[in-house]
């Protein structure tokens, strides 16, 4: 009966854990999405002023899928 308390409660810590990670997680993912749309607001502001971003691509930066982390070896065929 001990040892099953014992294990519950690692269970508990446990997942307590892997929440905060997962909200940590989430966090990253919701600020570098505001930084994309950022960085295409900035672009179009550029681009009204008759000047163009020094980053290649810049304004596609929301638009592209995200690329492999395996550096597409595993990528399925079109």
């Amino acid at each position: 009966m001990r040892q099953q308390a014992t294990l519950e409660s690692e269970v508990r810590e446990r997942t307590k854990e892997l929440r905060q990670i997962v909200n940590v997680m989430a966090g990253r993912e919701n600020r570098m999405a505001d930084l994309k749309l950022m960085i295409k607001r900035l672009c179009t502001q550029l681009e009204d002023a008759g000047m163009t971003a020094q980053v290649p691509g810049a304004k596609e930066i929301g638009n592209a899928a995200p690329e492999p982390l395996d550096g597409g070896s595993n990528a399925r065929p079109a």
